[in-house]
Parts: C-alpha cells; structure tokens; sequence
C-alpha cells in the first residue's frame, strides 16, 4: 500500500513540476496565509493560552479594589486591608503585598537603574519560590526594625556579579540604602514585572499604613476555590474594616461613598490585560486572508482540472474509477499543502522577530513567543484545512459522471456554458466580500488613529525630551539639600547649547497614573458623612507647565520663590475650575488636603488647561499642581520632598541632548544613574501603540486580501476571454467595435466585485462591531469609511478587468474563427 501511496505521489509531484508557474503561484499563495496564521497564532499561544511560567500559575489570583460610587474600575489594596485579608481570608492559601518601582543600584560596578520590587516575606510562599543560592527573607527579616537586606535575580547576579558564589554577605546601595545580599532567584523570574531585585516591606503587620491605596496583592488561591468564590468571601468584611476604621471619617467616607469592594481576579487575566480583543481578531483577520488564498488555489485547481478533462476522460474511459481520479486531485493538494505549510512555518520562524520589532511594548509575554509545539501542530491542522478547502471544488466538478457533461459543454467548436465559471464566479464574489470586511475594519482602525492623532492631549509634545532621576535619601536627608540639587541641575541643564527651557514633575502626561486623594473645598464645606473632592496632584519645580506647552489660562504659574520660600500656593487645571467653581473666578481660592487638621490652607494662584495625563482616549483628570518641597510636615515630622522626579527639557533636536544630559547630571552626583530617557513623542505614540499596532497588521492583512481577491477577478476573466475567443471574434466580425468588446468584460469583472460588494457590506456591519473597543470617536458604521472602502474595491474590481478586457479587445476575428 506504502508503494503505492509512493508511486501516486512520485506521479503527482511530475505531473506538477510540468506546470511552473502554477506551482509557484500556488505555493507563494498557500504559504503567505498559512504563514500568517501560523505568526499570529504563536502570539496567542504565548501571551493568551500557555500558563506563565510560575509554579501553578492557574491558582494564582490578583486581590485589589474597587469603588464604582467613585468612577474607580480598580485600584490597589491598602495595607490595613491587606493584613486583614491575610488574617480572615480562608479562601487564600496566603496572600502577598507587593509593590514595584525603580531602583538605583550602585556599588560593585557602574551606577544604574532596574527594575525592583518591595514585597512582604510571604510572597515566596505565594509563589512558591525559594532561592538557588543564600535564602529569602522571612517574616522577621520583614518588620521595621530588621536589618537591611536584598535578593538578587539571577540575570542580575550573572550580568553584575559575575555569577560568583561568593556574591552572599557583599552589599550593594539600592536607592542610597546599604542592603545585604542574601540570596539569588532561579533564572527567569520576572515578578512583578521586570523586577531584578526583591526587598522587604519592613512594615509591622500590628499597626499597618491606613488610606494608602498604593499597594497590589497577590494570592495562592485554596485548593478548589475559584476567584468569584475568593471575592464572595471578601466582600462581607468591608463592614468590618469600616468598624475598625471608625475614628477615620474621611476614611470612612471614601469607604461608604465610593461603594468600596474587594476584586479577585486571575493572574493571568491581570497580566494579558486589554490585549485579549486585538490578539483574537488578529488571529481572526489571518484566518480570513487563508480562506481567501484557499479560494484563489481552488480557482487554479478549477482552471488546471478544465485543461485535463480530456487525460480524465480517458483515464476513466480506460476504466478508472472515481475514486482513482479523485486520489490524484488529493495526492496534488498533499504535496502542495505540505511544501506550502513547510514554507509556511519557516516563515513564521523568521517572521516572529520582525513582527515583535512592530509590536508594542506594552504586549505581555513578548519575550515568551516563539515557535512550539503547539504552533506547529496549529501549522499542520491550518494546511490540513487549507488542502480540503481549496481540493473540494475541482473535486465536485470534475470527477465522475459530471466529466461528460463538461466535455459536451465545452467541446470544440462551441461556447462555454455558464455553468462551466458559475463555481469560479462564485469563488470570485466570496474573495472580493472577505476582502471588503477586512478593508472596512482597518478603515475604521485609520480612522479613529486619525482622530486619535488630532485630539488635543493639553500640551505640546514636540521638542521635549524626558528622563527620570532619584535622589537617594541617604544623601540627601534634607529639603535644603534636594531643593538645591535641583536648583543646580536645572541652571546646568538651561546652559547646554540647544535647550529652550527645563522644568521637573513627579510626573508628565501618558507615562503612569497620576495619585489622588482628597480635597477640602474652603467655600465649600462638605456635609457630614461625605467625602470630599477627588482630585489628583502633582508636585511640579518651576518651569514645568511652560516647558510642557500647558496654557495659563488665569493667574500665574510656580515661581522659584514659592519653592525657596515654602509658600502654600498652588495651581489647578480648569477641569477643577469648572467642577468647584462653574462660572467663577477661581484666583484666591484655597483648598488643602481632607486629612489636615492644621488650618493651613493652599491658595490657588493659577489656573492652567485640562492635560489628558491618561492616555489620548480618557478625558482629562482634574489635576492641581503643588510646589516641589510641601511646607508642612505629617505628623510623624516628616516633610513631602520630590525625590523621584521626571525632568523636561524643550530645545532643538533633543534627542541629541542625551549625553549632554547625562554629563550634567554626573558633574553634580556622578552615583546618579539617568533613566528613561526618551521624547515626549515617543510617550504619545506609545500610548496609542494598541491601536496603531492593530492598523498596521489588519492594514496589511487587507491589504493582502485585496491582492489576492484582485488576482482570483483577473485569472477568472483572462480564463473567460480564452474561452470566448470564438463568441468574441463572431461579435467584432458582425460589428462589434474594441471598446464594446472591453466595455463587456470590465462589466463583468464589476459585476463580480459588486457581488462581493454586496456579501462584504453585510459581513462587515455585523463583524466590525467587534472593533467597538478599539474605535475613538468614530462609529462601528461610519457611512464614510464604509463608502470609501467600497469605491477602493471597485476600483480594484476594474483594474483587475482592464488587462483581460485589453486581451479580449485584441481579437483578431479571421484568426479566432479559424482556429475555432
């Protein structure tokens, strides 16, 4: 059987190499959609199907907040209520407070700046990890009083350390602090984030921070326990944090007015994020363009099949049955599909590390993709389909009985039957409505990135170069000394040639969440039992909101003497004016923090635009801008400084500014490391880099697809007027003139593509509404997108006619009469 399966083959693959062009085209065709599934599907694979790579991952739970009478979807945990949760929650195996951040790292090497994480002691018990090399610290490493200790990653201690063993009981600095190293994670531990090192909280679980909703959670789940269940056991404790939380009204009043609640969710939901729709309908859109291949293959299957009806029939004449003409179709398409998914997956080999150039940082997991098993296996089952697609036509049509049929139909002297191109048509009219609902979607993609691009962010973000310092406290212990450290760089940052103007903030639009808390409103005193005004807050040097393009609308902005002077002064966003004061002046003006007990009250002296700091989609937060050192202290003495800090510089061609940068910071701290250093540009496309990477690849997954309809119109027409060169020849020997004749076949090509106008219009109302989550500010069924992208496709309809229509025109009717 094995030699004969052999000899079917040989046969076959002799049969195809006799036909060249074919060959190639219908390899090039299976394996660019094969392949292009197979690329997409190794993305999902990694970031949405396979488990991270912790151990028993499926348990793990991300615990977090929630307070819908507020606006707030979700938030972190508090540490009061975290160790609440950790000490009542019997739906956790334990539970971990952690938080990440950046970190200077200094001493053993160059200064620089990584990825770090504060956590509690129990997050080796959640995750449960244990060190390759020394140990974790444990619960008593954990309180406030312990010693100061680090543990390393193990890329870390390979890339600073040499992967020396005797790395245990070294110090290194992290942020000014001398920490011990105590042991070295296993290779490839990557939580939080990027995190490279791990320290303690050193916080007393006795008498945790209250209010301070800064802090994630993550948690082991019990055995059988599923997120919904963990949150349904959580939510009957709110009423009892609220009673032990009864001598904070404020507090109390966030709690109760913003409907406070717990939030499960699983991990690995937290960490795909709001990727999942993008990834689907990507993979959605490739599927698409491997059916359109499919019936382009099948179109040349159906042409090759008509040129060997005559070897056919005599085959079966001679006493081949059905059955033997049909393994020689599928023993064709097994050798194709297999060379076109081989190519295919090599393909998607090479191809994975260009698409990940394109893709958006922000993808989770992206280092994870990469060829598996799965993605193979996913190959095979896609050439598999891709081989009875594109075999079942020609099969139906011609095998069997329906041979003679098509023989007296189209035998010598006369004129094909409709019937013989109804299928192809049909095939035809398929391609053309896939590729409409494809250019209809990424349409709509261009244009709401179009209308994303024009909205106003509240400033201007060209010429701006950002990066981040911090000023370990350990050095500087002081407001003196960190007011004067920033003073100093900002004349030495002003003095390099090039820059325009130079300001510092704990934070700048699109790069991070800005925090909020309460606000008390002099004028407008808040009923007992009601939380104040959300707003959020920045602590800003001056320079800031001119060097950022921020219009003053009213008032002035931060002077140098109000930071010098400790003047409690601030500046608001017009949101804040128009939500406390509609219709009012709000110069003089005072608010101050809903905790302060003091009296002392922040006079605004300035009003200035609404900044969109979320993100180009969301509205813009009102924002008040507070000095960079606070005048007061809380009541633990201790005084709020801007240690970690975003500096913006606006000049001339500022990316070449980042060495002089540098230099003028080492020339004051040379143990300061320079970090995230990038333009202001680069921030805004990075926050519309979902949306932007979603265009281009359904751009040019539409783009194939209109290719590949253009080319199935023109091989069906340029088939059709070969078929019709006598009909064509009687026409323009009873008078039919060359422009009639090319009138007549355009018509039909357009008629084909306005059939798959029709099939793609309706496909495309009901598909694009999956696009709803992407779109900004435009409709899932935008009149104009819909209209353009329908007039593309009949120009494409027609062009795709023009060279069939020539070649019909060109006739010669003498000569088709006498070789008819």
């Amino acid at each position: 059987m094995w030699r004969h399966v052999a000899n079917e083959l040989k046969v076959s693959a002799r049969a195809l190499l006799k036909t060249p062009r074919f060959l190639a085209v219908t390899l090039v065709t299976l394996a660019l959609g094969i392949g292009a599934n197979s690329t997409i599907f190794s993305v999902v694979n990694s970031v949405l199907l396979r488990p991270l790579e912790l151990n028993d991952s499926d348990r793990l739970a991300m615990v977090s907040s929630t307070a819908p009478g507020l606006g707030y979807d979700q938030f972190p945990l508090s540490p009061d209520v975290y160790f609440f949760y950790r000490n009542e929650a019997s739906a956790f195996e334990d539970i971990a407070m952690f938080q990440g951040l950046q970190a200077n790292l200094t001493g053993d090497g160059e200064p620089e700046r990584v990825g770090a994480a504060l956590a509690t002691a129990s997050l080796w018990s959640v995750l449960r990890e244990s060190a390759v090399l020394g140990r974790v610290w444990t619960a008593e490493d954990d309180l406030p009083e312990a010693g100061d200790v680090v543990v390393l990653s193990y890329e870390l201690w390979q890339r600073r350390f040499g992967g020396s063993r005797d790395v245990l009981g070294r110090t290194v600095e992290v942020n000014g602090r001398v920490r011990e190293i105590i042991g070295v994670m296993r290779e490839g531990l990557r939580f939080p984030e990027e995190s490279q090192l791990w320290i303690p909280v050193n916080m007393d679980p006795e008498n945790p921070q209250s209010g301070n909703f800064a802090w994630p959670a993550v948690a082991r789940l019990a055995d059988g326990v599923t997120p919904a269940q963990a949150q349904a056991q959580l939510e009957p404790m709110i009423p009892r944090i609220l009673e032990a939380q009864a001598e904070a009204p404020n507090y109390v009043a966030f709690l109760e007015n913003g409907r406070y609640g717990p939030l499960v969710s699983s991990l690995r939901e937290i960490v795909v994020g709001n990727v999942t729709t993008p990834l689907w309908i990507l993979l959605g859109t490739v599927g698409v363009v491997l059916l359109i291949a499919c019936a382009n293959v099948a179109n040349l299957f159906l042409v090759r099949a008509e040129t060997r009806q005559r070897e056919f029939a005599v085959r079966s004449a001679l006493g081949a049955s059905r059955w033997d003409l049909i393994r020689q179709y599928l023993s064709e398409s097994a050798i194709l599909a297999a060379t076109g998914g081989g190519i295919a997956l090599f393909l998607t080999w090479v191809g994975i590390p260009l698409l990940l150039r394109a893709a958006p940082p922000q993808i989770p997991r992206a280092d994870e993709i990469t060829v598996d098993w799965r993605v193979v296996a996913f190959t095979g089952a896609a050439t598999l389909l891709a081989a009875v697609l594109f075999t079942l036509a020609p099969v139906l049509r011609y095998t069997g009985a329906s041979i003679l049929g098509a023989l007296r139909q189209g035998g010598r002297g006369g004129t094909a039957g409709k019937d013989r191109h109804r299928l192809r048509s049909l095939l035809v009219v398929g391609q053309t409505g896939m590729a409409l609902i494809l250019l209809v979607g990424s349409g709509l993609l261009v244009r709401s990135f179009w209308e994303l691009r024009n909205t106003d962010p509240g400033f201007v973000a060209e010429d701006v170069l950002t990066f981040r310092l911090s000023l370990p406290e350990s050095t500087y212990d002081s407001p003196e000394s960190v007011l004067l450290f920033h003073e100093q760089l900002e004349e030495r940052l002003a003095a390099i040639p090039g820059v325009q103007s130079v300001g510092l903030s704990t934070g700048v639009p699109m790069a991070g969440g800005v925090p909020g808390t309460s606000y008390k409103v002099e004028d407008r005193p808040t009923e007992e039992g009601q939380l104040p005004p959300m707003l959020h807050f920045l602590n800003t040097g001056p320079g800031y909101l001119e060097t950022m393009g921020i219009p003053l609308l009213a008032g002035r902005t931060l002077e140098a003497a109000d930071h010098r002077e400790r003047r409690r002064v601030m500046v608001i966003s017009s949101v804040i004016a128009d939500q406390l004061w509609p219709g009012e002046d709000a110069i003089g003006r005072r608010l101050t923090f809903a905790g302060d007990t003091t009296g002392n009250w922040y006079e605004v002296v300035g009003v200035v635009g609404a900044v969109r700091y979320n993100g180009l989609r969301e509205d813009a937060p009102p924002v008040l801008y507070h000095a960079m050192v606070s005048p007061d202290v809380d009541p633990d003495g201790r005084q709020w400084l801007v240690r970690d800090a975003t500096w913006v510089i606006r000049g001339v061609n500022v990316p070449e500014l980042s060495d002089d940068v540098r230099q003028a910071v080492w020339d004051l701290d040379s143990g300061l490391p320079v970090a995230e250093t990038r333009t202001m540009e680069e921030i805004v496309s990075n926050s519309m880099v979902q949306l932007s990477f979603t265009m281009l690849t359904l751009g040019i997954a539409a783009f194939m697809a209109l290719i590949l309809g253009a080319v199935g119109l023109y091989g069906v027409l340029s088939y059709v007027v070969s078929q019709r060169r006598k009909e064509i020849g009687v026409r323009m020997a009873l008078g039919a003139e060359r422009e009639q004749v090319m009138w007549m076949v355009v018509g039909q090509g357009t008629r084909l593509a306005g059939g798959g106008l029709v099939v793609g219009l309706l496909g495309a109302a009901g598909l694009t509404r999956l696009l709803q989550t992407l779109l900004y500010d435009t409709p899932a069924m935008d009149p104009m997108t819909f209209g353009g992208t329908a007039v593309i496709l009949l120009f494409v309809g027609a062009a795709a006619s023009y060279v069939p229509a020539r070649k019909a025109a060109a006739v010669d009717p003498m000569e088709a009469m006498r070789l008819e």
